[in-house]
């Protein structure tokens, strides 16, 4: 093609370019003033563009053209009908309920690739996770790590360069998986970490100390406009405010916040680029996150996930999921939205006061209501079992090997096979199990620290690896076998997700790894890269029905797609708090074994007798462990109200059978407000306290004293409460002692339970005994001995 003469490019941009899009493009409307290279420069960028937006309609086109096949296929094998092509649509979603799905969803291709990526850099998650307590505890490491990702070779330190280069690696090899699967991420001379913004922060200093502070800081001649000219003064600034107004929520960008515009989210006008690592650095302690390590592996999660969804519904995956469920009834459609809204992070905060607030306050609650989460976590040994089993795998094994899987050298192992690094993730942490929401750093970090110093970090962290390592196991003991001579139970797990023959054999010529005299099938060495992600994704969606963690489709029944910071949002949010485990319970554990399309009755009634007589076995466990924890002698087993309570207790009801099996829980609120969550609960004794006060009457002090945080750890509760809450509350209320005997009086009448260690004595406190063991299963009426009551005095014991 010829080249296009000056008069000519100019005659084109005249009549293809309105004067507001070429004051845009260019700066002015005034055309004459352009240098030949400025007009021919704008002019291609714009057919570049049109090219790209035709080619991102036929891939589009093809992708959700194979989507449509399969909803084709899944009718046509499960009956025609509106509900069936309702149920192949949430198959591409999410995992089928029923496991008849035949392919493995975009929520477990998200997981799968993030697994992948993250397994590249495990010595450095190793080396880099926090402390005990989820603390920071490599601040120089992670200054260096990002210097050295800016300039390598920069520092001196070897370990900081040896992660850089694997981050680096990563990074890369992300962003070129990005563009094969249809976006567009150019190769940025300089680039070398995504940056933050912390909203907080930006809102601190307020919209001009930001731009002012920001601008000398950037690289200008790598500023750009979306016509690929370097901006001027008045563009940058500009620029800064949007990204202000974004950040805060005062305002939505106007580009690339739309779904449409995943393929294009990270084009190099919608970055800011920093002169080096020092001035990135400056940035992120002003206005962002100094944690870099955590910056490197949100960005690894965010681009891993639109991979997945780009791959499967093309560049618009919200235009894509348009299509694809146009002609059906909108009504029956809302759960099919709230998911997709989940999976593509549509449902964005809408920040204001009302979601600073409350994404503060839940955490909060959590630090100070969960720290006994850890007994709670029990039944996950009776459902990682049970699930093994049903999949073929081991259960006798993982179990077994639970006790080598605790130090570094099997930490790093299990992620190098892909087992993820979700054990040295920073803030959220396991926390999401039972609060499955996003909260403000300094709460979630607070959070964070009491499930760490409980422990349920560590377990959870600790059953997920060897449900992954027994996986890793029985692949590796199958590869000398076809698919039909594979286990009949793991090779219907494998069909069920849509693997087959030719698949099977690239996965039987992955590489093994060897571990204390056993074999373990790699999968991040499955060369054909498809099949690689395919398997990583079922492994991990069935680690996640082992040990249970909140899915996609649970997530959008909880907040029904709503935003945070809409009163619907939090309002949603505050009710389901600490429920998403028993609703997941309910779904992905009973609800698969009653449906599942593998098992006939007979195994149907086995499974689902196992589930529920392991978990109230460890329900039963975690019950008297809780009365331990709370000054009393183990309940009375011969009670049938006990195993009632025990079942709920293994199904993730705890909290719900305080509120089943008395008249209020046990902070004193009435059941309905302990049904409407903690946010309505704490709203309660907010007001309860303040009525107290205006009324004058007896101040019950132990109401908020229950909201310090870490109060309720397992192993300091008890302490607290007797040498802390019952302090006050003998200071504050005269009543005090009469409402303790009587208690004491109906638990031993109702229960026959006695205290170990009494409430309500002296300080100091401390027990009057050991805890009486047989108590579980001695005739409750005659046992023990509760003459101290009535010699209770405010003054002594």
């Amino acid at each position: 093609m010829a080249k296009q003469t000056r008069e000519e490019c100019i005659r084109q941009a005249s009549s293809n370019f309105t004067p507001e899009q070429r004051r845009r493009m260019w700066g002015t409307d005034r055309l004459d003033d352009l240098t030949d290279e400025q007009i021919t420069s704008g002019v291609r960028h714009q057919k570049i563009l049109r090219r790209d937006a035709k080619t991102g309609r036929i891939l589009e086109d093809y992708r959700l053209a194979r989507v449509r096949r399969y909803v084709h296929d899944y009718q046509q094998k499960n009956g025609v009908s509106d509900k069936n092509r309702r149920k192949a649509i949430e198959n591409v979603l999410v995992r089928s309920l029923d496991d008849n799905a035949g392919r493995v969803s975009i929520e477990a291709n998200a997981q799968g690739i993030t697994a992948i990526y993250q397994s590249r850099i495990a010595q450095a998650a190793e080396a880099m996770k926090p402390d005990r307590l989820g603390w920071r505890k490599q601040v120089e490491l992670l200054d260096d790590l990002a210097e050295e990702l800016h300039k390598p070779k920069s520092t001196g330190n070897a370990r900081a360069s040896q992660f850089a280069k694997a981050v680096a690696d990563v990074l890369e090899d992300l962003r070129l998986r990005f563009n094969r699967a249809g976006g567009e991420i150019k190769q940025l001379e300089g680039w070398a970490l995504p940056h933050t913004s912390d909203s907080t922060k930006m809102a601190r200093a307020g919209v001009e100390q930001y731009v002012e502070t920001t601008l000398p800081l950037l690289d200008r001649n790598r500023m750009r406009t979306p016509y690929g000219r370097p901006m001027d003064e008045k563009e940058l600034r500009e620029s800064l405010r949007a990204i202000y107004s974004n950040t805060v929520g005062e305002t939505l960008a106007e580009e690339g916040q739309g779904p449409q515009a995943i393929a294009n989210r990270y084009q190099e006008h919608r970055q800011l680029h920093f002169r080096n690592g020092k001035e990135y650095r400056e940035y992120a302690d002003k206005f962002g996150d100094t944690n870099y390590y955590k910056v490197i592996t949100d960005h690894i999660e965010r681009l891993s996930r639109e991979i997945a969804l780009i791959e499967t519904l093309g560049p618009n995956p919200a235009k894509a999921f348009e299509r694809m469920t146009a002609g059906l009834d909108k009504a029956f459609l809302v759960n099919h939205e709230a998911i997709f809204k989940n999976l593509a992070g549509l449902n964005r905060p809408d920040k204001g006061l009302l979601m600073n607030f409350n994404a503060g306050l839940r955490p909060a609650l959590s630090a100070a209501q969960l720290g006994s989460a850890t007994i709670s976590s029990f039944s996950d040994i009776g459902t990682a079992s049970v699930a093994a089993a049903f999949n073929g795998l081991g259960w006798s094994r993982m179990l077994r090997r639970l006790g080598s899987l605790t130090g570094e050298e099997s930490r790093v192992f299990a992620a190098r096979l892909g087992g993820s690094i979700d054990y040295a993730l920073d803030n959220v942490g396991i926390a999401v199990r039972f609060d499955d929401t996003a909260g403000a750093d300094w709460s979630q970090r607070l959070a964070d620290t009491v499930f760490r110093a409980s422990g349920l970090n560590a377990f959870t962290n600790l059953m997920r690896r060897a449900h992954f390592i027994e996986m890793a196991y029985t692949l590796a003991s199958h590869r000398g076998k076809s698919l039909d001579a594979v286990e009949p139970r793991f090779r219907k797990m494998l069909e069920s997700y849509g693997i087959d023959g030719l698949e099977w054999d690239l996965i039987r010529k992955a590489k093994m790894r060897q571990r204390n005299g056993e074999q373990f099938l790699d999968v991040t060495s499955i060369q054909d890269e498809g099949v690689q992600t395919k398997l990583m994704g079922i492994i991990h969606q069935e680690r996640d029905l082992a040990v249970l963690m909140p899915d996609t489709r649970t997530r959008a029944l909880m907040n029904q797609g709503q935003e945070q910071g809409t009163v619907l949002g939090e309002g949603l949010r505050a009710f389901g708090q600490y429920k998403s485990y028993s609703v997941m319970m309910v779904m992905n554990n009973l609800h698969r074994y009653l449906s599942s399309k593998r098992l006939n009755t007979v195994d149907r009634v086995g499974y689902i007798s196992s589930l529920v007589v392991s978990t109230t076995l460890l329900g039963a466990l975690s019950l008297q462990l809780k009365e331990v924890a709370k000054g009393r002698d183990p309940r009375n087993m011969r009670d049938t109200d006990f195993f009632k309570a025990a079942l709920l207790q293994g199904g993730g009801l705890g909290i719900m059978g305080d509120f089943f099996f008395s008249d209020s829980n046990r902070y004193g609120q009435p059941g309905l407000v302990t049904a409407l969550g903690p946010t309505g609960g704490f709203a309660y004794d907010i007001y309860r306290t303040g009525r107290d006060m205006i009324e004058d009457e007896n101040l019950n002090a132990s109401r908020m004293l229950r909201y310090t945080p870490g109060q309720s750890l397992w192993y300091g509760r008890l302490i607290f409460d007797r040498n802390v809450i019952d302090q006050f509350q003998r200071l504050a209320d005269p009543d005090y002692m009469t409402n303790k005997r009587a208690q004491v009086r109906r638990r031993k009448t109702q229960q026959g339970q006695d205290y170990f260690w009494p409430p309500a004595r002296s300080f100091p406190s401390t027990p009057e005994r050991a805890p009486d063991a047989a108590a579980a299963t001695e005739t409750p009426p005659q046992r023990g001995n509760t003459s101290w009551i009535n010699n209770l005095t405010i003054g002594g014991s």
